[in-house]
């Protein structure tokens, strides 16, 4: 049954485990810089285990990208919901 309350329940909690090592990493990379900082880490920090880390994000060189979707979506929406006559800056 794809669409039960378990199955729901599953899917919200590995989004949220994906979310926390998502919201560690870079917090991680910024203060200590990336090269510092290990996969490990990174999942401690997340309160998962390195398996898990690995089967939301196969590399650790992915977590530095993980939101550049997100943040383009948001500077399309910026501009095109400028006030007319305003410029991109």
């Amino acid at each position: 049954m794809p669409d039960s309350p378990t199955a729901r329940r599953r899917e919200r909690k590995k989004a949220a485990r994906r979310r926390s090592i998502a919201d560690a990493a870079p917090e991680l990379f910024l203060e200590h810089g990336f090269e510092r900082v290990s996969v490990c880490g990174i999942a401690e920090e997340a309160d998962v285990s390195a398996t898990t880390l690995f089967a939301h994000f196969p590399t650790k060189e992915v977590l530095v990208f993980d939101r550049d979707e997100d943040v383009e979506a948001e500077l399309a929406a910026a501009v095109r919901e400028r006030p007319k006559g305003h410029g991109v800056r």
